[in-house]
């Protein structure tokens, strides 16, 4: 946890509970916390300061930043892939049910279309195709300890396997 902050934000992902922080001050990372012994055993480090809402959707880490009003995706090293601005509003949370995100004002809930890559795309080129496939065979078996990402772990498991094949297999092509 990161002394001082409370935690907004929650997401279970990998089997770590993954917490972001409110601050007025300098950003916070997220942590990667064990459930069971509340270790803190990942750091994704983007620049939010005020971490409203945590998902992970489509292989990235998506952050409603509360003191800028903008929805960060960024990947499991913590390079920021895009930026949404939200309106001017205070934004309280942020949830996905896999389609699009929703978020609420303090008082009305709002859904917020986004693009998000297709489970599979572990190239982060919008489509499953091929060199997806080949990314998934190379980290076939357990997933190393964090905080090294595991992006092929589609199903959240541990471990990139036979569900995750699957799973990158339904969402296949156009392959150009």
């Amino acid at each position: 946890m990161e002394p001082g902050h409370p935690p907004f934000g929650l997401t279970f992902h990998n089997g770590h509970l993954w917490a972001g922080y409110h601050s007025d001050g300098p950003p916070t990372p997220v942590h990667g916390i064990h459930p069971q012994t509340g270790e803190v055993v990942a750091a994704i480090e983007f620049g939010a300061a005020d971490v409203h809402g945590l998902v992970w959707a489509g292989g990235s880490l998506w952050a409603l930043d509360n003191l800028v009003n903008d929805i960060v995706q960024v990947d499991a090293a913590g390079e920021v892939l895009a930026t949404f601005a939200l309106s001017t509003d205070t934004w309280s949370s942020l949830a996905y049910d896999g389609v699009r995100f929703w978020t609420t004002n303090l008082d009305t809930f709002f859904t917020v279309d986004l693009p998000v890559p297709p489970p599979g795309d572990l190239d982060g080129d919008g489509i499953v195709c091929v060199i997806d496939f080949l990314l998934l065979l190379e980290a076939w078996g357990p997933c190393a300890a964090p905080p090294d990402p595991c992006v092929a772990d589609l199903d959240g498991d541990g471990s990139v396997g036979v569900t995750d094949f699957l799973q990158l297999l339904s969402n296949w092509g156009p392959c150009g």
